[in-house]
């Protein structure tokens, strides 16, 4: 709600500045402006809807939550020396193992040369192997070393702790319906690439 009354500051202070210049066109005309009043109607829609009404952005919800999430699963990650990156990494290396630096950049939305450099560090503390050399092409598959799994194990506890600490408002249908939702969301969005 803070950003529609900065809009709304915003677009009175174009409607004032329209008036002092002695210009009566009206503010759907004035280019400047133009984004401002379509801000302005967007807001006065919203001022109409009850409290119960207002909805936040999905996006923005669900942005929220990660970040309400992510402090406490650094929290476990940290002290064992790994990071987000190294996580999911080990995580979806031994749930399919043999992705090449390569998919899984694809599949974290990062560099190839990022995701690598993740390896790099994973394979220099053994939680991680990888071919001296490609079988083919220059592609090196990786697999979770038994290091690397009984590490994420005790992660994965740590970090379901904290999941369900965060979640226990939610009941068991709620929490198993979110998960089904993220699974479409998530489904649907890897099609689309």
């Amino acid at each position: 709600m803070r950003l529609l009354r900065i809009v709304y500051e915003l677009v009175n202070h174009c409607r004032a500045t329209d008036r002092s210049s002695g210009d009566v066109e009206s503010i759907d005309r004035v280019p400047a402006c133009g984004f401002l009043h379509a801000c302005w109607k967007v807001h006065a829609r919203m001022l109409a809807m009850s409290e119960s009404d207002e909805i936040e952005p999905l996006g923005y919800l669900m942005f929220r939550a990660g970040a309400v999430m992510r402090p406490r699963v650094l929290a476990v990650l940290r002290p064992l020396g790994l990071g987000m990156p190294e996580f999911m990494c080990l995580r979806m290396l031994n749930e399919n193992p043999g992705r090449t630096s390569a998919e899984l950049a694809r599949e974290n939305n990062v560099s190839a040369q990022a995701m690598n450099q993740v390896l790099n560090g994973l394979q220099n503390v053994a939680l991680v192997s990888r071919p001296a050399v490609p079988a083919s092409g220059r592609a090196l598959p990786a697999k979770v070393t038994a290091k690397g799994k009984a590490l994420l194990k005790r992660v994965e506890s740590a970090i379901w702790a904290a999941e369900d600490e965060m979640f226990s408002r939610l009941g068991v249908d709620d929490q198993r319906e979110l998960r089904r939702i993220l699974g479409r969301l998530i489904d649907a969005a890897s099609e689309n690439e």
